[in-house]
């Protein structure tokens, strides 16, 4: 990094809050030498290899730089954050592989799309024909005929029953169906996540707020002009790193609650890694649309949700912070 007497850089003049690391990080990425041996130790890279070690002549051949301190000026600058030396030669840090996983997962974020394709399966709301669509790293259901559950913004599709973003490496190897799938079960495992306080993108602390649409006097099976949502009370998730976000209604998010989990098993519904076909995944969004909620109190922050399956009925009583403080059923 700069001293203190050298000019800002303009990668230090924009990431004002990124802080001192990030930004030396950018700037150590910034040059092609630099990502050429990144992608060459990657492509070395077996994940189940002991040793992944490539040594210093034969990783310069395969960047091709011929001129030895060149090469060598470039890979002491990544040796440390994303590049490891060790006694056979030189290897992806941690760090590194997970960098270079992340730009491999989002080739073609913006390229890679999927046209609304219907996948001959009823709306959840009113039983009109439904499609699948993938846009800028989002993968949609929708309903051709009706609003769906949310209101999407200006570059979405309408109709929105079911949204995740999901990278586009995702679509590899996996018909419509099965990319489906994928998306339902990830969303599971990031509400696991958010709800854990851990950022599904990189591991950071997420704080967790409650947002209550006021006046929220939308019939059922509506979306609200106001806050653009068929249910009145969000749970938001912003990671204080790295910024990611999230939100869904607790009706929803209460599916990965033990207790819910078991209350669907003992009536021989499994909700968990089973989840793996095109009906399966389908039935679990029914079922999290038949969860009801209903905001006891604003201040403190209650919501109370009720699942009632067979006969049955179990109702979970959550805080601002979404965790349970009363349980019936």
């Amino acid at each position: 990094m700069k001293d203190a007497e050298s000019p800002a850089s303009a990668v230090e003049v924009a990431a004002v809050s990124a802080g001192a690391d990030a930004i030396e990080a950018f700037e150590l990425i910034g040059s092609e030498p630099r990502l050429a041996i990144l992608l060459a130790l990657w492509e070395a890279y077996d994940p189940y290899a002991e040793d992944n070690a490539i040594p210093f002549s034969e990783l310069r051949k395969r960047v091709g730089i011929r001129d030895p301190g060149q090469f060598n000026y470039h890979l002491s600058r990544l040796t440390g954050p994303f590049v490891k030396k060790t006694d056979d030669g030189y290897e992806l840090h941690p760090s590194g592989l997970h960098l270079v996983q992340t730009v491999v997962a989002g080739i073609g974020m913006q390229a890679a799309t999927i046209p609304p394709t219907d996948v001959g399966s009823g709306c959840l709301r009113c039983g009109a024909p439904t499609a699948i669509s993938y846009r800028h790293g989002w993968l949609y259901y929708v309903c051709t005929e009706c609003e769906g559950f949310v209101r999407g913004s200006s570059d979405q599709p309408g109709g929105i029953l079911f949204s995740q973003a999901f990278p586009p490496a995702g679509l590899s190897n996996r018909s419509l169906e099965e990319v489906f799938v994928a998306g339902v079960f990830r969303l599971l495992q990031t509400f696991a996540m958010e709800m854990g306080g851990v950022c599904p993108r990189c591991s950071g602390v997420v704080a967790t707020t409650v947002e209550i649409c006021e006046g929220h006097d939308t019939p059922p099976g509506d979306v609200c002009s106001r806050c653009q949502r068929q249910y009145d009370v969000a749970v938001k998730w912003t990671c204080t790193v790295c910024k990611y976000r999230g939100q869904a209604p607790p009706s929803v998010v209460a599916m990965i609650h033990p207790a819910v989990g078991a209350f669907y098993h003992d009536h021989g519904v499994d909700v968990g890694y089973t989840i793996d076909d095109f009906e399966s995944s389908r039935r679990l969004l029914r079922l999290l649309r038949d969860h009801e909620q209903a905001l006891v109190s604003a201040d403190p922050v209650r919501v109370l949700v009720t699942i009632r399956y067979q006969g049955d009925e179990l109702q979970l009583t959550f805080d601002e912070e979404m965790h349970v403080v009363e349980r019936r059923g």
